[in-house]
């Protein structure tokens, strides 16, 4: 628990940082008047700058302060459609078996970091078997009545999947080390982080992953998801905006962040796509523009997590005064702020840190057209 608060910290700052590396990077190498090899060391930061991205976007997810962008569906279906993806990555020599259970398993997750746990327990499965075997994937539904050792689970109805292989199999010693970030029985291959982004994801999704293994004769990993029962699903509904009439490729944005580096290559950025940009340091600045410039304003673009106010708030203080106010988050991380457990509301746009400048103008996009 303190290196997944250690952890997301730092990739926090980290994503702050990389959005000015790539912000910058990328709009250097979107102009003519750069010598050849001069692009090519401009290509070299902005590929590590990527790779650093991701290394962060592990660890957010092992902290468990990532945004999941969840919705419902049936993990049977959802494991079914992986199977293509499996074989493909999986070597011949290690059989592929599906067994999904009869009932419809309705859940809410993220379908992204859903098919992000499979693959790493899949490949982590195959791995284990280099002369072959077999990988079983299987599903069934779970009545818990009391938590696991070790885990915070509500009694109620789970959705298990359990992950088997005829591999290796782990000592005591391997398995009480697994789902550590770094740890890893392969030095020089990879990061040691697989695991440990699993245990996170798992977690977010207020659920759990356990382990049980016998050398030489293989690994089960089990994974609970809770059950989202039919009569209980709320309306996903949502309010309905006064549609604007402007343009969707011109227009005012306010932009708030409290970090100067971001907030400057996001007003670059912004300059670049032919906006007009108004900026703030903070959400009670961000306010105050907000009132001076109420009609002027398009589009509300603000960091989630600042000082003070925060860009859920504030956005929520100007929704009142302009009901049909767009707006796009910032994060690189959300901390109980857009929603619960960092979960990211259907249909809000959110803009990851650190993002380039073709996602920026798709999200911009995206919340003109709502």
């Amino acid at each position: 628990e303190a290196l997944g608060r250690l952890a997301g910290g730092i990739a926090h700052d980290f994503n702050n940082l990389l959005s000015a590396i790539l912000g910058y990077t990328e709009m250097l190498l979107d102009t003519t008047d750069i010598e050849q090899v001069h692009r090519r060391d401009l290509a070299e930061i902005d590929q590590a700058a990527r790779r650093a991205a991701g290394l962060t976007k592990q660890l957010l997810a092992f902290s468990r302060r990532q945004v999941l962008e969840v919705r419902r569906l049936n993990l049977n279906d959802e494991l079914r459609d992986l199977y293509g993806l499996l074989r493909r990555l999986i070597l011949e020599n290690v059989s592929i078996r599906m067994r999904p259970c009869v009932e419809p398993l309705l859940v809410e997750v993220d379908p992204n970091q859903f098919t992000q746990v499979v693959m790493n327990l899949a490949t982590n499965a195959a791995e284990a078997m280099p002369g072959g075997g077999v990988l079983t994937l299987t599903t069934q539904l779970l009545p818990v009545q009391e938590s696991p050792e070790g885990s915070e689970l509500a009694p109620g109805r789970y959705a298990l999947l359990s992950v088997e292989d005829t591999g290796a199999g782990m000592s005591n010693d391997v398995l009480g080390r697994i789902f550590e970030p770094f740890f890893t029985t392969k030095p020089g291959h990879g990061t040691g982080l697989g695991l440990a982004t699993t245990y996170g994801v798992v977690r977010q999704h207020r659920g759990h992953i356990s382990v049980t293994s016998d050398v030489n004769l293989g690994t089960r990993f089990d994974v609970l998801f809770p059950l989202v029962e039919e009569d209980a699903l709320p309306s996903t509904e949502r309010p309905e905006k006064r549609r604007s009439s402007r343009p969707s490729r011109s227009g005012t944005i306010l932009v708030v962040e409290d970090e100067p580096v971001v907030r400057r290559m996001a007003e670059r950025m912004l300059s670049r796509l032919g906006y007009q940009v108004v900026s703030a340091r903070n959400g009670e600045e961000g306010l105050q523009i907000g009132r001076e410039r109420l009609d002027e304003i398009d589009i509300l673009l603000t960091d989630v997590v600042m000082p003070g106010m925060s860009g859920h708030d504030l956005y929520q203080a100007l929704l009142e005064l302009r009901p049909d106010l767009r707006v796009v988050f910032m994060s690189g991380y959300t901390h109980n702020v857009i929603a619960a457990q960092g979960v990211l509301e259907e249909g809000v746009h959110l803009l990851h840190k650190p993002f380039t400048l073709e996602q920026l103008s798709d999200k911009l996009r995206d919340a003109l057209r709502d």
